[in-house]
């Protein structure tokens, strides 16, 4: 059984919920990520935010002029926009039943959390899933 803990990404980025988004598209930008664990100060997880969250909150706000567009996007909490319902996931757990639970949930990623424990470990994006299925492929 190929686990979790095997294809996770383990070095994960974190923000805190206080954050602007001005911060959450550097750090996405910088790290080529689209899904980032949201932590509060005690790093207990608290949301997830992707590409997806920042992209429906520009769009909300696209038709108003070009200040207005910058303060209200741009200075927004990170907490305002985040998904706060995360689905989470342990190092231990089978590849393939996170690869359902994600298709299930139509969600591209899934943060890694010890058994009992509330701070990220890790993250496993559809990317991971993909690096799996290639090496299990012929000429893989």
């Amino acid at each position: 059984m190929a686990t979790v803990q095997e294809y996770m990404s383990k070095d994960v980025i974190v923000l805190e919920p206080t954050q602007m988004l001005y911060h959450a598209f550097a750090t996405m930008e910088l790290y080529h990520l689209r899904h980032i664990p949201v932590v509060d100060k005690h790093e207990v997880l608290v949301g997830i935010l992707s590409d997806r969250d920042l992209k429906k909150a520009m769009n909300s706000h696209f038709s108003e002029e070009k200040q207005d567009f910058v303060d209200a996007v741009m200075l927004t909490p990170i907490e305002d926009i985040m998904t706060k319902d995360v689905i989470t996931t342990t190092p231990g757990a089978d590849v393939a039943g996170v690869a359902r639970q994600m298709l299930s949930n139509k969600i591209s990623s899934i943060v890694v959390v010890k058994e009992g424990e509330t701070r990220p470990v890790g993250i496993i994006t559809d990317t991971d899933l993909l690096r799996l299925m290639v090496t299990l492929l012929p000429g893989g």
